[in-house]
């Protein structure tokens, strides 16, 4: 099915009629012929007339309304010695329109028979709506040099968008490859830029295309209902974001991808708490990927997260990270692969003992502390009827968890200096086995 507006031309009797004083001698009668009306992608339509002769024309154009709603002139154009044309702005209301084109030469004015075309929306994907609504998403850009500003709206996109400096764009196109939608900016500053309507995903690096000056994006201000489940790489390597707003609309309990989120976000210091609660992406892997920034990680950040399995370099290198809350991956509960995930946090001095108590179908912990080399706790373990249950002793209870079978390099480089007037490392790190160090 064809996207964007359906269009609907209703033809009806185009006979013109003549009114006022014949034309004096040697004078040519201006004759009218056929009236047309197409309704374009973006919502405006192409009105068109043909006449016998249209230099001696002191007006023209055309009148049209939605049924039952008041009239609106819009002034003709001359295209050429027999066509006369004008197109609207983008009508925003669904109906039945009813028109006719008016023309004159100063003493004979003509009016057609009226006609009528119909604007519906597809079912599919609708016109966006005005990128003012609540559902709209709100993304600040800085236009310092001058340069072109990228947007991540990949796939089929129909959308409207506000670019802050006066400019709107209605946009029904499909952005693949080295195509991207961009915008050029007059004078350098700061500018909101509001979007609506429908993407296919939102991603700064998609089908192996990276967006151009992706650090152009400064901040995040509101989450959109952009009608996509995509949000894979939706903001890799843009380096000056520095804020995320909240997901007051709760879109992401419809999304399916959400790796690499906010990979080499290394400006980003904070993120809202259950910013992702109700996921139902399978693959969380990267999602804090080298945010350097980070301060730390919000205790409800996968809340009801319960699909999520694959945690692969979720933190890896969040160097300003110096906790881990209690119950983060508590409702993860189909979680099998957390590699690297942790890995090069230096900073992290504390790890809960209870971290993947609930994790039991976990079987892949290859450098998941990979030179955390400041946690100053035990490592992880799940108590079994008073008992200490470390990762490495899991394969002792196979009827209670899934034996690990990727485990090296799990607890590397456990540090032996003085950090605090503390020796920093794991408190058992003498009775992890070497497999799982090296």
């Amino acid at each position: 099915m064809r996207h964007g507006l359906i269009r609907t031309l209703i033809l009806s009797v185009s006979l013109a009629s003549c009114v006022g004083d014949p034309s004096p001698l040697g004078f040519v009668q201006p004759e009218m012929g056929e009236v047309q009306a197409s309704v374009q992608d973006d919502g405006t339509v192409h009105f068109s007339c043909a006449m016998n002769d249209t230099g001696a024309l002191t007006e023209c154009g055309f009148c049209y309304h939605l049924e039952g709603a008041g009239p609106v002139q819009l002034p003709g154009t001359v295209i050429d010695e027999k066509t006369f044309a004008a197109d609207s702005p983008a009508l925003e209301d669904p109906g039945l329109y009813l028109y006719y084109a008016y023309a004159g030469n100063g003493k004979t004015r003509l009016e057609s028979a009226e006609k009528s075309f119909r604007i519906e929306e597809d079912p599919i994907i609708p016109r966006p709506p005005k990128p003012d609504g609540p559902k709209s998403m709100i993304i600040q850009v800085s236009a310092e040099g001058l340069g072109s500003v990228y947007l991540p709206l990949r796939g089929k996109v129909a959308v409207t968008i506000d670019w802050g400096d006066g400019n709107l764009d209605y946009i029904n196109d499909e952005y693949t490859g080295d195509n991207w939608v961009t915008h050029r900016y007059k004078e350098n500053g700061m500018y909101d830029v509001t979007i609506a309507g429908k993407i296919e995903c939102f991603s700064t690096f998609h089908e192996g295309k990276n967006m151009p000056v992706p650090d152009r994006i400064r901040a995040l201000k509101r989450w959109g209902d952009l009608g996509t489940d995509d949000y894979a790489n939706a903001f890799v390597d843009c380096s000056k974001l520095e804020s995320v707003a909240a997901d007051s609309l709760k879109i992401f309990a419809d999304v399916t991808h959400a790796e690499f989120l906010f990979t080499r976000c290394s400006s980003l210091r904070h993120v809202p708490d259950s910013l992702l609660a109700h996921c139902k992406s399978e693959n969380l892997s990267g999602v804090f990927n080298s945010c350097k920034l980070l301060q730390e990680i919000p205790p409800h950040i996968f809340l009801d997260c319960s699909l999520a399995d694959d945690f692969e370099m979720t933190f890896f290198q969040c160097e300003s990270l110096k906790s881990v809350p209690e119950g983060l991956f508590d409702d993860c509960v189909e979680a099998w692969g957390f590699i690297y995930t942790f890995a090069d946090c230096k900073n992290l001095l504390s790890v809960p003992e209870t971290l993947f108590d609930r994790n039991r179908k976990a079987f892949a912990f290859s450098g998941t502390f990979y030179d955390c080399i400041n946690v100053k706790n035990e490592s992880p373990y799940t108590l079994v009827s008073g008992k200490k249950v470390h990762l490495y002793e899991r394969k002792e209870y196979p009827e209670l968890f899934k034996t690990p079978s990727m485990y090296n390099d799990c607890f590397h480089g456990h540090g032996s200096e003085l950090v605090g007037g503390m020796t920093a490392g794991w408190k058992d790190y003498a009775s992890i086995p070497k497999e799982w160090k090296n």
